[in-house]
């Protein structure tokens, strides 16, 4: 679409729901489903320009995953996304040119914009796992911060102006069961606003917890379910996930993702994501095809984050939670190269503890909010991107309403997940009593019945030998190929995909030598052939991960 000197081009699946507005005034493209207020239901690209187009500045914020923009015929932008900002918007300024798009790739390839790597931006995406506040891999190139709304007129530097802020008030004085009513209450809502009736939705299904909170309410409120779960058959996410797909009788498929196609899925998340997502879940590149066969939206459980174990308040211990799926800031030290670099890391880690301390609220709520803009934008959100190219991801979370009852409850009452457990258990008492998965070979349900409770005293009081035999059929062992955590299996950086890319990359590792000491990257990036050096894939490899996409990034940009 063109206006002027303005274009707008973009890639999407065929079924995904993109709105366009041609007229007089303006043009504008919402890419997802931006959700009025209330019952109204999905607000067109016509309400989001009427909008976004008027001044003075109090643009409408809708809910839903959806990123949206607007140029008016003289050449004014506008440009948000989500009240979370999960939808990735990159933007640079190259003279009196404005770039904005979901990912940076394609500002490269504007004849305007010079190519330079931005030492800030490495540093930033190394330590936080993604361009925490702005700063991207490239020079000039921003990441939109969370809550905030892009502006841009000819002649004047884009701004980012406030769009939405997260509650901060809590029912502190409310019971656990005024408490329990209220996350109900936001749960029914939700469902029914994002799952309107009249139409089929797919579901990613896993066989933990959250995904079966959501599938819970979409059975109640009588919605046609096609349910996806990624893995093997044998997988114990796999085992739980058909037990709720059978007990809600919802169709249910399986589709495992290929350790052969892992070269692919970095090529993908270096090209695309430039590190802004990290490494980790590359293998969810793999989720489109699958997920491609079922219907046009789909609902999932993505980011419950409100109900992990309570975050540290102290903040260096907080930003070893915050960092964990990337470098953490005294590595990058030791790995860096330079007076120079050393001081942007440490200004980095000021900067970090700046905006915790910034913070209007509670020590644990502002742990919270830091691990949102943080954590959850690089690390969890970034899957959801990869799954609109199949099917449009449907997220509770991006609600204001179920933001605000969400928030209401302290995070103390939330936390562990004590109350959701408790919720389910009461309102579904019969997918409480179905095997969880839990990423262990532990699937206890979450209100066991008294036969399971029954097995469960026998086997603990069996022979000893009974129970190592028992340990061994359940996939007590390691090795990838016996592994039935579906987690574990793709993280494990040993696997057959993960080696593939380490193989790829070896011959390119001296691209790291001009900002990093060789020794210390050795150190933290085992060669290929060295096995066994990251014991626990849930926990250890991430810093390893991160640098090996840089040097993929590294060979893309330098054309080697």
């Amino acid at each position: 679409m063109d206006i002027g000197q303005t274009s707008i081009l973009w890639s999407a699946s065929p079924r995904a729901p993109v709105g366009t507005d041609v007229t007089a005034r303006h043009v504008a493209v919402v890419w997802g489903d931006a959700i009025l207020a209330g019952p109204a239901g999905r607000a067109t690209a016509n309400d989001v320009a009427t909008s976004w187009s008027v001044e003075p500045e109090s643009p409408a914020v809708y809910d839903g995953y959806y990123a949206a923009a607007v140029i008016t015929r003289d050449g004014c932008v506008a440009v948000g996304a989500d009240v979370l900002g999960y939808f990735p918007v990159y933007y640079t300024e190259v003279g009196d040119v404005l770039l904005a798009g979901a990912s940076p790739e394609p500002f490269r390839h504007h004849p305007a914009f010079r190519e330079a790597i931005s030492l800030e931006g490495l540093f930033t995406v190394l330590m936080f796992g993604g361009p925490f506040q702005g700063p991207c891999l490239l020079e000039r190139v921003r990441r939109l911060r969370m809550g905030r709304l892009l502006r841009w007129r000819p002649r004047e530097a884009a701004r980012e102006i406030m769009h939405f802020e997260l509650p901060t008030k809590h029912h502190d004085d409310a019971s656990f069961d005024d408490h329990l009513d209220a996350v109900h209450a936001a749960h029914v809502q939700t469902a029914r606003r994002h799952h309107p009736a009249g139409e089929s939705y797919g579901l990613h299904l896993s066989g933990g917890l959250d995904s079966r909170f959501v599938a819970a309410y979409l059975h109640a409120q009588g919605a046609d379910i096609r349910a996806l779960t990624f893995g093997r058959g044998s997988d114990y996410e796999a085992e739980c996930a058909r037990a709720v797909a059978r007990q809600l009788k919802f169709s249910h498929t399986l589709s495992e993702i290929g350790f052969e196609h892992y070269l692919d899925f970095a090529a993908r998340c270096v090209r695309w994501e430039h590190l802004g997502c990290g490494m980790a879940t590359m293998h969810m590149w793999g989720a489109i095809d699958p997920s491609r066969n079922l219907p046009n939206r789909s609902g999932n459980g993505y980011n419950r984050s409100r109900e992990q174990p309570l975050f540290p308040t102290e903040f260096h211990a907080l930003r070893k939670v915050l960092t964990q799926r990337a470098i953490p800031a005294e590595t990058l030290r030791s790995l860096a190269r330079g007076p120079e670099a050393h001081d942007i890391i440490d200004g980095l880690v000021e900067r970090h503890e700046s905006a915790y301390n910034a913070l209007n609220d509670s020590p644990p709520e502002r742990a919270w909010r830091l691990f949102t803009e943080t954590y959850v934008r690089h690390y969890a959100a970034s899957v959801p991107w990869r799954l609109s190219f199949g099917s449009w991801p449907v997220m509770w979370e991006l609600d204001r309403e179920f933001l605000d009852a969400w928030i209401g409850v302290p995070i103390a009452a939330m936390a562990n997940r004590v109350l959701v457990e408790t919720l389910l258990t009461r309102r579904f008492p019969r997918l409480a009593r179905l095997p969880l998965d839990r990423n262990a070979h532990s699937r206890r349900p979450i209100a066991p019945s008294l036969a399971y409770r029954a097995r469960e005293w026998l086997s603990f009081h069996a022979p000893r030998w009974v129970r190592e035999a028992r340990k061994a059929r359940e996939g007590g062992a390691s090795a990838t190929a016996g592994e039935r955590r579906h987690f574990y299996r793709h993280y494990d950086f040993d696997n057959p995909g993960w080696r593939s890319v380490r193989e790829a990359a070896e011959p390119y590792r001296s691209l790291l030598a001009d900002q990093f000491e060789m020794q210390a990257v050795n150190l933290v990036l085992p060669p290929p052939n060295a096995l066994g050096s990251m014991p626990n894939p849930m926990t250890d490899g991430f810093a390893a991960k991160m640098l090996l996409g840089l040097i993929s990034w590294m060979r893309q940009h330098s054309g080697r």
